[in-house]
C-alpha cells in the first residue's frame, strides 16, 4: 500500500484543470508561493520540490499563461544539477500573477480552491505522527498578501485553522482530522482524503485494543494481588486457630481461597453454597481481617460476628 504522503503529491500533480480560469489562478499562486531571488535585472522563482515545475508546465499550457511564451524559455536548472530549479521571470509576470490573485472571486468556490490548491503545492505539508494529524502551509512572513489571501479564502471555504508566528514564516495550521479531510476534498484531493480517513479508523482500531488489552492487564494484576492478600489472610486465620470458631459463611470462604488461590472474587462468591456479589465477598473479607487483626492482639474473643 503507498503512503499517504506519496498519494497526496502524485494526485495534487496529476489532478484536472477544470477551465483556463482555474488554471491561471492555480498557476499564479503556485508562482506567488515561490521563493525569490534577484538575477541582474530578472528575478529568479525557485522551489525545492521538482515536481512543481511539472505542475505549473501543465497549467501554463492549459491557462493563458502561454500567451507570455514558452514557459521551458523561462526555466533555469544548475550547471551541476546539484541546486533547484528556477525560473527567470519579469517584474511584468509577477504582477501579473498579483493581479490575477486579486480577481479571484472568494464566493466562488471552484476559483477559490484552484487558488489554494497552487499555494498548497508549494507550501503545503501534511504531518502524520503517532497521534493525532496536522496540516500545514507555511508562508514567509513578508509575503503579507498571499497570507492574507489564503486566510480570506480558507474562512469563505468554512474551514477551521489556525494562525502561528515562527519568524520568518507564518504557519496556517489544521489540526482537526475532520477539516483536514475537507480541505483536502476541497483541493480535488478525493483518494488522499480516503486513505487519511482509512488510516484514522484503523488507528482508532488500534488504540481501542490496546486500551482494553491493557485494561484486562491491569484488572488481571488486581485481581491477583487481591487474591494473594486474601490467601495470607486464610493462612492466618488457620495460624490464629479462629477458623473452627467462624460463622459457616466465613468458614465456607477461607477454605474456598485456601483452594482455589487465584480465582477472581466474583468466582469465589459463587463457589461458596449461598453465591453471594463480588460486593459481599470484599465485605466478608473486611470483617476477616478485622478479626485477624484483633486476635492477634489477644482480644480477638470480644468481636461479635453475625451469622
Amino acid at each position: 500500500m503507498r503512503s499517504i504522503p506519496e498519494a497526496l503529491w502524485d494526485e495534487w500533480l496529476t489532478s484536472s484543470v477544470t477551465s483556463p480560469a482555474d488554471a491561471d489562478s492555480e498557476a499564479a499562486a503556485l508562482l506567488l508561493s515561490m521563493k525569490e531571488r534577484t538575477e541582474g535585472n530578472a528575478q529568479a522563482l525557485f522551489s525545492k520540490r521538482f515536481f512543481v515545475f511539472r505542475r505549473l508546465h501543465r497549467l501554463w499550457n492549459e491557462g493563458n499563461w502561454r500567451e507570455l511564451g514558452d514557459l521551458g524559455s523561462l526555466l533555469r536548472l544548475p550547471p551541476d544539477l546539484k541546486g533547484h530549479p528556477a525560473l527567470s521571470v519579469s517584474p511584468a509576470l509577477i504582477e501579473r500573477a498579483f493581479l490575477v490573485s486579486r480577481g479571484v472571486p472568494e464566493r466562488n468556490p471552484q476559483a477559490r480552491w484552484a487558488w489554494l490548491r497552487g499555494i498548497w503545492g508549494v507550501l503545503g505539508s501534511l504531518y502524520l505522527p503517532q497521534t493525532g494529524y496536522y496540516l500545514v502551509i507555511r508562508v514567509e512572513e513578508k509575503k503579507v498578501f498571499l497570507r492574507e489571501k489564503a486566510v480570506s479564502l480558507l474562512k469563505q471555504a468554512g474551514v477551521r485553522f489556525a494562525e502561528r508566528l515562527r519568524s520568518p514564516h507564518v504557519d496556517i495550521l489544521i489540526r482537526d482530522q475532520g477539516q483536514i479531510v475537507s480541505f483536502l476534498t476541497g483541493l480535488n484531493l478525493f483518494r488522499t482524503g480516503l486513505l487519511l480517513e482509512e488510516k484514522s479508523v484503523m488507528r482508532s482500531m488500534r488504540n481501542r485494543a490496546n486500551k482494553l488489552v491493557n485494561c484486562d492487564s491491569a484488572n488481571i494484576r488486581k485481581s491477583l494481588d487481591a487474591a494473594e492478600r486474601q490467601m495470607e489472610l486464610a493462612e492466618r486465620v488457620v495460624f490464629t486457630g479462629l477458623l473452627d470458631r467462624l460463622p459457616v459463611p466465613f468458614r465456607e470462604l477461607v477454605q474456598i481461597r485456601l483452594e482455589n488461590p487465584s480465582i477472581s472474587l466474583r468466582e469465589l462468591g459463587q463457589l461458596l453454597s449461598r453465591p453471594v456479589t463480588k460486593s459481599t465477598v470484599e465485605y466478608r473479607w473486611s470483617r476477616l481481617g478485622r478479626l485477624v487483626e484483633n486476635a492477634m492482639k489477644g482480644d480477638g474473643c470480644h468481636v461479635p460476628w453475625e451469622s
